[in-house]
């Protein structure tokens, strides 16, 4: 027994050692289980250290490692430390351990601060221990004493506080834990009424404290105690500081904010390191520097004060509300907000907002309280420290890190709440906007998108936010205005931009999907910015639209802003989804207009209208309105849809007649009557019916359609984002099929106008009449100054109605300009007054009033004129728009031959746009022609469409797009404009398969000849034109190849080698792409063509590798691509005949003579890979590739002798053996026909000699042997 008991102990110490490392583990998780670990694993007993030598040794280690420096130590080691007093079943031993923690953890003589440090922190953790495992409080036995350990713990702490001004708050932390654990404890525990007499006394009444004045940790134990219900007299206790007894009494909020401040304290060690300066509660600050510590956390005491007044659930049944309580919003008004927030210190205001996110997740009442947490110093300091030119400006002073902590308030922390209590999402943003604390712009729109997102469709949320933009523009707020006539002027710019304000918050709410709303509350705002916009209420009432009565006037600017936001709100729903938008908005706005006007005994018309030129019209639009609302006879669903866009239309243009007037929208209206009129025949009148023969009579007619894209166009006219919204998505998507060639070219007319390729065309004839203008050059330069002073005037056009003001003002200042009148008899009367007037002299105050009226004059109209620049700019803008049209029509039948037109004109747009005010409109229609042009399938005849029409519609787009080509000096258009013909090409070939190879080779080789015999052509876009259509259009360009291979053999014209190669290119491409189609008669003409395609590649290599002078037609490396070509192009006619037809039509012969007559020139006798290829390529063909079979045998017994007595001659220096074997390379054998040209090979044999010996049998075994020895 005895023998066996210590193999026990080492069985237990053997399994607890690895366990101490753990405790310093940084993961929490870790550090508990290892703290079981080790309680489990331990006897248990400090009595008899021989039973049990373990536990002894554990308890002083873990006090030890109290001390570690490492971040994570203490906190383990305390964790075990607890548990383990916790489970000591004796009294006796837990009484023990106080005493070994104080003497464990004393600074000896001669240790550094660091030390000292650890040693003081040491003790801290240990105290905490004692104080977590409750054997402090225990009812009876040794480890309390009555309440006695209790007191030494506390008075240790107590002592460790004063030592160091940093240790104090952790301290009075543990202290407050072991009042808790001591008020918890039952009331009929003898000792605790005694034991808590001695804690108020020793923590409040003793004299020591008293002198040591109020801190937030006195604070902090005051709020333990009555919180907890103990009975003293706080009266007497807390005089004079706070006379009533009550620290959250409202009489003594104001001296707890300097007391939570550090203001009362009193400095406890003089030679303390640097720390907080005005108290522990500040936040921690770095040496010179008061900018706030990243991650501090608030002093405890506010954990404390957050806990009376919004109390933990589930409330515990020792503790009590604290009496005579000031209400939250006056406690949060004297103790942070004034204190905190009203501070120039910058630490005192992220503490602050570290306050706000402390209390915020613990309001019982989010809805009612947490306007109190932004009160007008917090909104301040928020307002100053989110606006992006403050932060670098205060940098210095730690405002760069509280601009953060802002930014984390609003842009995290808050929208997180909000997403949780949504209901109280609706008073923070009345906080942030409302007067007094703050007004409509203190903050950016982005903060606040990020909480009206947040709120609920109730009346508490987004209900009650349109609701009080409402009351904004309705009663806009003037604060402390001023008397004067330029305080009143102020206020009208104060007033509308609040109203402005309060309508792009209103469009917010539409147009932000993740804002909740339903069709009641945008009908709602329609209806209102319609009254503020339109109408004025001549009948106040209680609820609705009758409500909407301003308490200041309306300007007509205010009305515009209005009705401005009314058509933005219309054209986001337009321009929704489904769900929530769609046309059928179009008929509720115009049904809100149409109530409000028919309502005349409550609302009138703001601006009266005059519609009595066009009052026929509108009668006439109404009742087309009303027909189209009728069910037809035929319901067929194809006609229910062609009514339901008609009336869109009509409702779209009824809409933009309550915007412009009847007068100004007079065109719109009569070509809204001829298109749906035009559309539907049974719906037109008299009139119509005889517009529509005169019409016939003269052989014209418009198509229906074509009248309808007038009509869209006319309306395109207009700068309008609601218009845009309906006319082309709408409108047109509608009647998309309906569209013919006429529509097509209506739109395209305009897009792209003519008048640009006729200039073009100009220009190209200038620069083919240069040398002929020579003569002409001081002519033409005078004529062309003339023009330029002509184009500045013509430029600057007056503006008839600034002229007329402007007369007007000079007039009234007693200034008439004689001859100013347009008439003749005004003339004559003006003769004889003016020179009398010009007489007059004007006074000096005269002068200047008529100058200051003459500057408003010219500043509000720009001077009288409108510059060209800005006429270009309309007219960009508005084809942009019509773009949109062509867009729609293309995504609605995207094969259909009606847009072949477009391609073109939309690459001319693309080619001669060259100012950034063009890069617009110049980047859409590439994304246009893009889509149009890619691969699909194309219109055919069987798709009822005019084939012969079409296919001459497309080869005249062919032409025109070869003719633009020529004179594209952009690479990188090569490929759109490759793309454009290949698409022309196929839709050629899909209508009129017979004559399409005849057409469009013709078109193609004209081109590329063109391009090949000119010098210095001006295209970058060939060969990659030609090359392009060659390779995915084959069969449409066959008829070229003979052409393409003469100009490639250099016959006919001048062709220099650089362009000859690029015409082998193309030869070699359609070759093989028609080879590729895999037909009889691919394959046909494929054979056929052959022969003059062998012999020009044939003759240009002959020709360059036979010349005997020193510049032949092709150098080394064209002649390479040759021979690669010729390889590729003979074992395509392998695969598509067979190797005898092949030789035959390549004659093999030759091409084997040809690699003896690269080796006799000297200059291309080097040139071992064009030999090397035409080696593969007779080896293809069948053929041998050295004549003199004889002699080549011959000449490798000869090289294998040569190298059997090289080997003998080095056998004996494994160096130079291995040298030898790696120089070495075996000679390339001919290729079989069906290998690939690689061209890492032929580089290799370029380096290599040709009639480098194998290695034999005997050589291998030696190398084998020389490996081995030399491993």
């Amino acid at each position: 027994m005895k023998g066996s008991q210590p193999r026990a102990h080492a069985a237990t110490a053997s399994s607890t050692l690895p366990l101490f490392p753990l405790l310093a583990s940084h993961n929490p998780q870790t550090r508990t289980d290892a703290a079981t670990q080790l309680i489990t694993a331990l006897p248990l007993s400090l009595s008899d250290p021989k039973q049990d030598p373990d536990t002894p040794y554990t308890l002083k280690r873990l006090v030890t490692g109290l001390a570690s420096s490492n971040e994570a130590a203490r906190q383990g080691f305390a964790v075990a430390l607890a548990q383990l007093v916790q489970s000591l079943p004796e009294d006796n031993d837990a009484a023990t351990v106080f005493p070994a923690l104080i003497e464990a953890t004393t600074s000896k003589a001669g240790m550094d601060a660091r030390e000292e440090r650890d040693l003081l922190f040491a003790r801290l953790m240990g105290l905490h221990a004692l104080v977590r495992s409750g054997v402090l409080v225990r009812p009876e036995g040794k480890a309390s004493n009555a309440g006695e350990n209790w007191k030494e713990v506390v008075l240790a702490l107590v002592s460790l506080a004063n030592k160091k001004t940093w240790i104090r708050e952790p301290a009075y932390w543990v202290v407050c834990d072991a009042l808790r654990a001591l008020l918890e404890v039952d009331d009929a525990v003898a000792w605790k009424a005694e034991t808590v007499q001695w804690a108020v006394q020793r923590l409040l009444g003793d004299a020591r404290e008293k002198a040591r004045g109020w801190s937030p940790e006195k604070v902090a134990i005051v709020l333990v105690l009555q919180s907890h219900g103990v009975d003293a007299d706080y009266a007497t206790l807390l005089a004079p500081t706070f006379p009533s007894g009550s620290l959250l009494a409202r009489s003594s909020l104001s001296t707890l904010a300097n007391a939570l401040k550090g203001s009362l304290s009193s400095s406890i060690s003089s030679d303390s390191p640097a720390g907080p300066s005005q108290g522990s509660n500040a936040v921690k600050t770095a040496k010179s520097t008061s900018a706030p510590a990243p991650g501090q956390a608030p002093h405890f005491v506010w954990q404390l004060l957050c806990d009376a007044y919004f109390p933990s659930s589930p409330f515990p049944s020792s503790r009590t509300e604290i009496a005579d309580r000031a209400p939250f919003n006056a406690f949060w008004t004297a103790c942070i907000d004034t204190p905190l927030f009203g501070s120039s210190s910058h630490p005192l205001k992220a503490l602050g907002f570290n306050l706000i996110q402390l209390f915020l997740p613990r309001l019982s009442n989010p809805a009612a309280e947490i306007q109190t947490l932004f009160g007008p110093n917090a909104l301040r300091v928020l307002h100053n420290h989110l606006k992006r030119d403050s932060a670098p400006a205060s940098a210095a002073g730690g405002g760069k890190t509280l601009a953060k902590v802002a930014e984390k308030l609003v842009g995290s922390t808050l929208p997180s709440y909000l997403s949780q209590h949504p209901e109280a999402a609706l008073p923070v943003l009345k906080a942030l906007v409302s007067e007094p604390n703050s007004q409509y712009n203190a903050f950016e729109t982005k903060v606040l998108e990020k909480i009206v997102v947040k709120l609920p469709l109730s009346a508490g949320g987004v209900r009650g936010w349109v609701a009080y933009l409402r009351s904004v523009v309705l009663s806009p707020s003037l604060l402390g205005s001023e008397e004067g006539a330029e305080a009143k002027e102020d206020e009208e710019k104060v007033v509308a931009a609040q109203r402005n304000w309060a309508f792009d918050q209103m469009l917010f709410v539409v147009r932000n999907a993740s804002v909740e709303k339903d069709d009641e509350l945008v009908k709602g705002l329609l209806e209102f910015l319609a009254v503020v916009g339109w109408f004025e209420v001549r009948k106040e009432g209680g609820k609705g639209a009758r409500s909407y009565t301003p308490t200041r006037p309306l300007t007509p600017t205010h009305r515009l802003s209005a009705r401005s936001r009314f058509f933005s709100i219309l054209s986001a729903l337009v321009s929704a989804p489904a769900q929530l938008g769609g046309p059928a908005w179009l008929a509720r706005a115009l049904g809100v207009l149409d109530t409000l006007e028919g309502d005349s005994k409550h609302f009138a018309r703001a601006e009266a209208e005059d519609e009595e030129e066009e009052k026929e019209g509108w009668e006439r639009l109404k009742a087309l309105h009303a027909s189209l609302s009728q069910s037809p006879k035929n319901g067929e669903e194809k006609e229910l849809l062609r009514r339901a866009t008609a009336r869109a239309l009509l409702e779209g243009v009824r809409l933009v007649v309550w915007d412009e007037g009847a007068d100004e929208a007079g065109d719109v209206i009569e070509g809204a009557v001829d298109a749906v009129e035009a559309l539907f025949p049974s719906l037109a009148t008299s009139s119509s019916s005889s517009s529509d023969d005169e019409y016939t009579e003269e052989g014209d007619k418009p198509e229906p359609a074509t009248i309808l894209l007038d009509t869209l166009l006319t309306l395109l006219r207009r700068p309008s984002a609601f218009v845009k919204s309906f006319v082309g998505p709408i409108v047109l998507r509608g009647f998309a099929d309906e569209v013919g060639e006429q529509g097509v070219e209506l739109v395209l007319g305009v897009v792209a106008p003519e008048e640009e390729e006729e200039e073009e065309g100009e220009d190209e004839e200038m620069d083919e009449g240069e040398k002929e203008a020579g003569d002409e050059e001081d002519e033409e330069q005078s004529s062309e100054d003339e023009d330029d002073e002509d184009d500045e005037d013509d430029g600057l056009e007056v503006d008839e109605a600034f002229k007329q003001e402007l007369l007007a003002a000079l007039e009234a200042g007693g200034m008439a300009v004689p001859n100013a009148a347009s008439d003749d008899e005004d003339e004559e009367m003006q003769d004889g007054e003016g020179e009398s007037e010009e007489e007059e002299l004007l006074d000096d105050d005269a002068m200047l009033e008529l100058d200051e009226r003459l500057a408003d004059i010219f500043r509000a109209n720009g001077g009288g004129r409108r510059s060209k620049k800005r006429d270009r700019q309309d007219d960009l803008h508005y084809r942009l728009r019509c773009l949109d049209l062509l867009d729609v029509l293309a995504h609605a039948k995207p094969a259909s031959p009606l847009l072949t037109p477009l391609f073109v004109p939309l690459f001319n747009l693309i080619r001669t746009a060259s100012s950034a005010v063009e890069s617009e409109l110049q980047t859409k229609a590439g994304k246009l022609l893009r889509f149009l042009v890619q691969p699909r399938r194309a219109a055919s005849p069987a798709d009822s469409v005019n084939a012969s029409a079409s296919a001459q519609t497309a080869l005249d787009a062919l032409k025109a797009l070869h003719k633009a080509a020529a004179n594209v000096d952009d690479v990188s258009l090569a490929p759109l404009c490759a793309q454009v013909g290949v698409a022309l090409v196929k839709t050629v070939a899909a209508l009129t398969p017979s004559t399409a190879q005849a057409d469009v080779s013709r078109i193609y080789l004209a081109s590329f000849e063109k391009y090949l015999t000119t010098k210095n052509a001006k295209t970058r876009v060939q060969p990659a034109l030609t090359l392009e259509a060659a390779k995915r259009a084959p069969a449409a360009l066959w008829g070229m190849v003979g052409r393409v291979v003469e100009l490639a053999a250099g016959e006919g014209e001048k062709v220099n080698a650089f362009r000859r190669m690029q015409a082998f290119e193309v030869a070699q491409a359609l070759v093989t792409a028609y080879a590729n189609l895999k037909t009889a008669e691919s394959k046909a003409g494929v054979l056929a063509a052959l022969p003059p395609y062998r012999d020009a590649l044939y003759t240009a290599l002959s020709s360059s590798l036979s010349a005997s002078t020193a510049s032949p037609d092709f150098d080394i490396a064209r002649l390479k691509l040759l021979a690669k070509q010729a390889l590729a192009i003979a074992r395509l006619t392998v695969q598509i005949s067979s190797q005898s037809t092949a030789a035959q039509l390549w004659k093999a012969d030759e091409w084997a003579k040809l690699i003896d007559v690269a080796k006799k020139n000297e200059r291309f006798k080097g040139a071992v890979g064009v030999q090397t290829l035409v080696k593969q390529l007779v080896g293809v063909l069948g053929a041998s590739v050295a004549e003199n079979a004889a002699a080549g045998k011959a000449g490798k017994k000869e090289k294998k002798r040569k190298a059997g007595a090289a080997d003998k001659a080095n056998e004996g220096t494994p160096a130079k053996k291995a040298k030898q074997d790696k120089a070495a390379v075996p000679a390339p054998l001919a290729a079989a026909p069906e290998n690939e040209v690689q061209d890492e090979s032929v580089e290799a044999a370029e380096g290599a000699e040709a009639d480098t010996a194998t290695p034999s049998k005997k050589d291998k075994k030696k190398k084998r042997r020389q490996s081995a020895g030399k491993a």
